[in-house]
């Protein structure tokens, strides 16, 4: 299809350029035109039949991994998990984080380059796959606390719930995070894939920073940006929104759902039960009486937590009621 359809050709060429996987690509035309244009699958047998027929191995590099052939090889290493104080097995994590419905649980990882003292810690939030990134000096455990606790702490409450990693020692001061109401946990030993969401994250990042960069050479603009590019990068899971659409609609609309709106140029006073008393008795001493100009119970409000604004033209209408039952002598009768 795509040797034939030179347009199309193009167009699928022009996003693989932008990092973006096949199935994204796919997705996203799909999106775009409302039916399915192209499968990934298209597009990964043009990108390795080019590969084979013409031996030019640069096609590799409009894949995300930029591999000239399929397939994966792993290999094991030792753990330093009996190492880690205070540390608790992935088993006892809430099942809340298993299924990604819930906002607030996040991964946690540390970016290596080919160069001593250059790192990225990152942090991959499960629901939303938003990540969260800040420049390392290496891979000792106390500053990397400590930028944890500073990029977690930006996040509302309902943001941060538990934290998850693997059992390299640099996140062996991990129980600082409880500072801040989190619940840290690791992968067993040889386990990765358990926390399979940062792993996905950072291969994708790999695309733009890959292992032989010179973080020396990316300068702080450059790498906010290719953090930003994730970000706002469609992902199948989410049906083809992106993180950062996810997460300002699900964790920041939390946040300002949960939080009371304060009083404009003041701090609102604090409850005086002897002052709520008093109003509640003149209300009902004024349904008995059937006096229409007491004000009644403020209406509720989303959160449950304020009483609604005031309504200017709402205010008057009662006041003109008042007066006009004043002149008539009739405190029934209507305005």
């Amino acid at each position: 299809m795509l040797e034939r359809d030179d347009a199309l050709r193009e167009v699928v060429l022009g996003y693989l350029q932008q990092s973006w996987s096949p199935e994204q690509v796919a997705g996203c035309l799909a999106r775009q035109a409302g039916a399915p244009v192209i499968s990934h699958e298209t597009i990964y047998r043009f990108i390795y039949g080019q590969i084979a027929r013409t031996k030019e191995y640069k096609w590799r590099h409009f894949l995300p991994r930029a591999k000239s052939k399929r397939g994966w090889r792993g290999r094991r290493g030792g753990s330093p998990a009996s190492f880690i104080a205070q540390r608790r097995p992935l088993a006892e994590r809430p099942q809340a984080a298993a299924d990604r419905q819930t906002p607030g649980h996040w991964e946690a990882d540390l970016m290596l380059f080919g160069r001593s003292g250059q790192a990225v810690l990152t942090l991959h939030e499960r629901h939303s796959r938003l990540l969260i990134a800040a420049r390392q000096p290496g891979k000792a455990a106390e500053p990397i606390a400590s930028a944890m606790c500073d990029l977690l702490a930006l996040v509302p409450p309902d943001g941060r719930r538990t934290v998850t990693f693997d059992n390299g020692t640099e996140f062996a001061r991990h129980y600082r995070l409880h500072d801040l109401g989190m619940q840290t946990f690791f992968c067993d030993t040889h386990s990765p894939w358990q926390k399979g969401g940062i792993e996905n994250a950072i291969g994708r990042m790999r695309r733009l920073l890959p292992r032989k960069t010179d973080l020396a050479t990316v300068t702080e603009e450059r790498f906010a940006q290719l953090v930003q590019a994730y970000n706002h990068t469609p992902r199948k899971c989410l049906g083809y929104q992106t993180p950062a659409e996810v997460f300002i609609n699900q964790v920041l609309h939390l946040k300002c759902e949960s939080t009371p709106r304060p009083l404009r140029g003041r701090s609102p006073a604090p409850p005086n039960p002897a002052e709520d008393k008093s109003p509640r008795h003149r209300h009902r001493h004024s349904r008995e009486s059937g006096n229409p100009s007491s004000p009644g119970p403020a209406p509720p409000t989303i959160a449950g937590t304020i009483p609604a604004p005031p309504n200017p033209a709402g205010d008057k209408l009662p006041r003109h009621r008042h007066r006009h039952s004043r002149e008539s002598g009739n405190p029934s009768s209507p305005g």
